[in-house]
């Protein structure tokens, strides 16, 4: 048994034929079920029911699986930590939520990816959830996350700015004349609000929720630029970092009641080797002071 059969193995059980694993593959058919016949014959069991629909699991091929699925995502964060180590500890692979994004990572390019020519650099953009999901995964080597709350104990995490979250809204609006704005008063207003695999949605509707209020929901989106031309041209009220808002001079900003300010934090994983790239870039984001 080798860890290529069993890769050939989780494929066919996943797609449920060989076919479709031969393709996801890229190997020929024949080869894959020659492999999955070896495995069998080695260990005298059958994996598979081999049925005109497909392939389904025998009792014995479930537990292979169970089994093979936690081992082959632990096979592939040591073969991803060879390849880093292999280019010098010079890989690094960032998560960074869009609106942040948006008005940090110039700076970051500018101050230390330019700097550092031997750095690969590759840039995830997703919500919270799921930049931690891939880095729980293995996916990852460091995330740059929100939050209210302190981070399980699996992750290293050290905190280097803080921002508020702010009501945006066009200046030809209403409610831009406020100083303030409170759940209450947004209840009528149509929103823009991102996904809800964004820590800022579920924050947001949180705030809504303890007082009471159903927010008005216009339209869910993942891209900053929709929500920004949404307020912009009057169609709906949104909710930036406050950072970001004030730098877009056709939007007036006005301060939540009560305020909402989140932490915001580099993660990696404790277990997960740190190559000298990553400790770097962290010493970086904690001295750089991007949140001012």
């Amino acid at each position: 048994m080798n860890i290529t059969q069993l890769k050939y193995f989780h494929a066919v059980a996943t797609y449920h034929t060989v076919s479709l694993a031969a393709q996801h593959l890229y190997i020929s058919q024949p080869s894959l079920s020659n492999a999955i016949k070896e495995l069998e014959r080695e260990f005298s069991v059958n994996l598979f029911y081999r049925r005109y629909n497909g392939m389904v699991l025998t009792p014995a091929g479930t537990k292979l699986y169970n089994s093979v699925t936690d081992l082959l995502s632990r096979y592939e964060a040591v073969e991803q930590l060879m390849r880093t180590m292999g280019k010098d500890g010079k890989q690094l692979r960032f998560g960074i939520p869009p609106m942040i994004s948006s008005f940090i990572l110039a700076e970051i390019y500018k101050d230390l990816i330019l700097t550092e020519k031997n750095i690969d650099l590759s840039i995830t953009e997703k919500g919270k959830y799921e930049l931690l999901e891939q880095l729980n995964d293995g996916l990852l080597d460091v995330v740059l996350l929100p939050h209210t709350k302190p981070f399980d104990s699996d992750f290293s995490a050290k905190k280097i700015g803080t921002l508020e979250i702010v009501c945006c809204a066009n200046k030809s609006s209403p409610i831009s004349q406020c100083k303030t704005v409170d759940a209450n008063a947004l209840a009528e207003y149509p929103l823009v609000l991102f996904f809800d695999t964004f820590f800022q949605t579920k924050t947001i509707k949180n705030w809504f929720a303890n007082a009471s209020v159903k927010p008005n929901v216009l339209l869910q989106t993942e891209q900053f630029s929709t929500a920004k031309n949404m307020i912009e041209n009057g169609l709906a009220v949104g909710f930036m970092f406050k950072k970001l808002a004030q730098k877009n001079s056709s939007m007036a900003t006005i301060p939540l009641d009560p305020p909402i300010t989140v932490d915001i934090s580099v993660l990696r994983k404790k277990e997960v080797y740190a190559h000298d790239c990553i400790k770097e870039f962290e010493n970086y984001l904690q001295q750089r002071n991007l949140f001012l």
